[in-house]
């Protein structure tokens, strides 16, 4: 039979190429253009968006001050009445530029149980407080150890606070530290507190202070040199939370410290106070003063002056070098971990100023 089907010629296959190309052309040339177009568009809204931001910019969101007013601090009664004068000299010669708003975090809280006394006693018995505690309250509880210097140790049992002191300021004529025994201080301090299983993770190691220290009229007094140090109090301090430091009422000294003296020829543990608190993952948004206005209540006087007055420059002289946010944990228990504006300046000086703006202290 004779094949009837048509079929395509050469001439027939490449006119239906040239469509197929020129279709395809088409499709793609105005796939670009609608491409092009769209792309414009968004540059335009984001570039417009820009310029809005720029001369109209969109306000941060309202603090939202969950917590009501927050509890004044105690370091305010501690403002300065000595005539201070404060001039700038910072790095731009300027105030900083603050955000209008910071973060308040609650404390984290131990909650009484049934087996703390147990776990308080099962702590202070591996640094040799082996006899039963006296009871001064429903969480606070005594232990001596009078083998020891007669050492005596009051902690909270809930909170696992604590404070020991011993005999050892009794003796003018203490021992003084060698060289080794200055150098094995600090890890002697560590031991002590992980003994207790009281040496924190959010410590920093690298902020370790370390202060020397002469016996005169059971205190210590601030020693010249090593060859007259009599005590060693090793200081430690919590690394920054949420990016800002945190302060104590004593730049050297924290909350938590350890005194180390030396006992028939070896570095003992003779005092030790912990007053440890941390914060939490909750929190809530405050509004908090201006650089300019803190800048204003220091000059005022309303500020916590953290050094010895008669220290600083000359004639009440202050040059204010650097001003920071921070966070302020202070001896006693508290509820929040409290903004605060840092001041320093030369000589030492150092000075506190709560953040949170008055209206929401509840002072």
């Amino acid at each position: 039979m004779l094949d009837c089907t048509p079929k395509f010629t050469y001439t027939q296959y490449m006119l239906s190429l040239s469509q197929v190309t020129f279709e395809t052309r088409t499709i793609l040339k105005w796939g670009a253009i609608s491409l092009g177009i769209l792309l414009s568009i968004f540059l335009i809204f984001k570039i417009g968006g820009t310029i809005k931001e720029a001369i109209f910019p969109t306000p941060p969101p309202l603090p939202k001050v969950e917590f009501g007013k927050l509890e004044a601090i105690n370091f305010l009664a501690k403002a300065t009445n000595k005539k201070l004068s404060f001039s700038l000299d910072t790095a731009t010669g300027n105030l900083p530029n603050f955000p209008t708003q910071i973060k308040v975090y609650k404390i984290k809280k131990n909650e009484p149980n049934l087996l703390a006394l147990a776990k308080a006693q099962d702590k202070v018995g591996k640094v040799g407080f082996k006899k039963s505690p006296a009871g001064l309250s429903e969480s606070i509880y005594q232990w001596i150890d009078e083998d020891v210097l007669g050492r005596t140790l009051t902690m909270n049992i809930f909170s696992y606070n604590f404070n020991m002191f011993s005999s050892f300021l009794a003796d003018p004529n203490a021992e003084t530290f060698n060289t080794k025994g200055f150098e094995r201080a600090k890890s002697v301090a560590q031991d002590f507190l992980f003994s207790l299983e009281l040496f924190p993770l959010d410590f920093d190691t690298a902020k370790t202070r370390v202060n020397l220290f002469s016996i005169k009229n059971y205190s210590l007094i601030p020693a010249t040199s090593i060859s007259s140090t009599q005590a060693v109090q090793i200081s430690f301090f919590q690394r920054k939370f949420d990016n800002r430091s945190i302060y104590y009422p004593g730049i050297s000294v924290s909350p938590v410290a350890v005194v180390i003296g030396v006992v028939n020829g070896e570095p003992e543990v003779v005092e030790a106070n912990s007053s440890y608190q941390t914060p939490s993952g909750e929190f809530s948004t405050y509004p908090i003063k201006s650089s300019k206005e803190s800048f204003e209540e220091l000059k005022n006087g309303k500020a916590f002056i953290g050094s010895s007055i008669g220290s600083f420059g000359k004639n009440g002289k202050i040059s204010i070098k650097n001003i920071s946010l921070g966070y302020y944990i202070g001896e006693r228990e508290q509820t929040y971990l409290m903004p605060i504006i840092v001041f320093e300046g030369n000589d030492g000086f150092y000075a506190y100023v709560w953040a949170v703006t008055d209206e929401w202290i509840n002072k």
